[in-house]
């Protein structure tokens, strides 16, 4: 884009800072994912012959074909390769090839020629009597745990259930959710509530910290989560000290030097339910299973069961302010009213019930 576009705009100061203001138009993290396309683009084109910023519309179709018969990716993960072909071209003053028709066609039959051998588990909503049993659980046999090395089975267990039970409570917005750093996640006992700052999620990279969310949840809706918040965090910092590693990983969740929180991702959340299910002798029914996204669609459910509106329960899982896939994809209108599902979002209702 540089060599481009800088004979445009110029190359003195103020050229330099327009090409500064495009080159990050995008996330770094965006720009990482752009970097796997794009490699596999120039690999592809190097086997065809093809000089990569010359390549036409019916290339693509040949490249989606190529990307086919490697049998590495799936249908629905080709945007952003394409995306990233595109960006390519607009970055060289040129139009971009990797759309139309045709293409959208090619994919659609990638997508029926990878068809499961066999049908899917399907992810169900997580249920509120559930997290309650975890919860309870948790504060019985957890509260007062001796945070010593050769207890680390348990230290885990509990950080499984806690983990937990707090993702439910917030929706288990995205990264937040796994990654979250130490000092997002705080017990304000004088201001009567348990803080959740949102560091990172879907679509904000771009925001400020002062324009990102701090989520509120009322001590006296769950007392027991920030009772447990409190114990797991005064029990890490004394773990810490015991080994030797002063303040310990960053991450909220990380208890030892061993845990790696940059490679974890909503898969480490579904490994915690389960091994939290396990504990309290849970499980789905058959066929089907409960993954993160169990939690963000059990606390949707949940929430608009008892009648919190739409308004709250998109902020508090990180959905605008007009958004519809909250209702289409997460809201199961079915799902009965529970006591659980007051007591962990009854605060978002104007009116609980007498």
């Amino acid at each position: 884009m540089r060599n481009h576009v800088g004979t445009l705009v110029g190359t003195d100061d103020l050229g330099d800072l327009v090409l500064d203001l495009l080159t990050g138009s995008l996330a770094p993290s965006t720009y990482n994912n752009y970097g796997t396309g794009m490699r596999r683009f120039t690999v592809f084109c190097n086997e065809e012959g093809i000089t990569p910023l010359e390549a036409t519309a019916a290339d693509m179709l040949r490249f989606t074909a190529w990307l086919a018969r490697s049998g590495t990716i799936a249908a629905n993960s080709l945007q952003p390769y394409f995306s990233a072909i595109n960006k390519f071209f607009r970055d060289h003053l040129k139009e971009p090839v990797a759309l139309g028709p045709l293409l959208t066609d090619a994919r659609r039959g990638l997508a029926m020629q990878q068809q499961p051998i066999t049908a899917p588990d399907i992810r169900v909503p997580l249920p509120a009597p559930i997290v309650q049993q975890m919860l309870l659980f948790a504060h019985r046999h957890y509260r007062a745990l001796t945070w010593q090395p050769d207890n680390l089975v348990h230290i885990k267990t509990f950080r499984a259930m806690l983990a937990v039970c707090t993702n439910y409570c917030y929706f288990c917005r995205a990264e937040t959710g796994v990654r979250c750093h130490m000092d997002d996640i705080a017990v304000d006992r004088t201001g009567g509530n348990i803080l959740l700052f949102v560091r990172k999620s879907k679509g904000d990279q771009r925001r400020t910290a002062a324009d990102k969310p701090l989520l509120q949840l009322p001590i006296t809706a769950v007392p027991l989560l920030a009772d447990l918040l409190e114990a797991f965090t005064a029990g890490r910092t004394s773990y810490c000290n015991i080994l030797g590693t002063g303040s310990g990983p960053t991450a909220f969740w990380a208890v030892t030097p061993e845990d790696q929180p940059h490679t974890w991702t909503a898969g480490t959340i579904t490994e915690w339910i389960r091994e939290a299910c396990n504990t309290i002798g849970a499980a789905p029914p058959t066929q089907f299973k409960w993954t993160s996204h169990s939690l963000r669609k059990g606390a949707a459910s949940a929430a608009a069961c008892i009648g919190a509106p739409l308004t709250k329960i998109r902020y508090m899982g990180g959905w605008s302010k007009t958004s519809d896939v909250v209702t289409g994809k997460y809201i199961d209108p079915t799902m009965s009213e529970t006591p659980a599902a007051w007591l962990f979002f009854g605060w978002l209702v104007a009116k609980p019930p007498d």
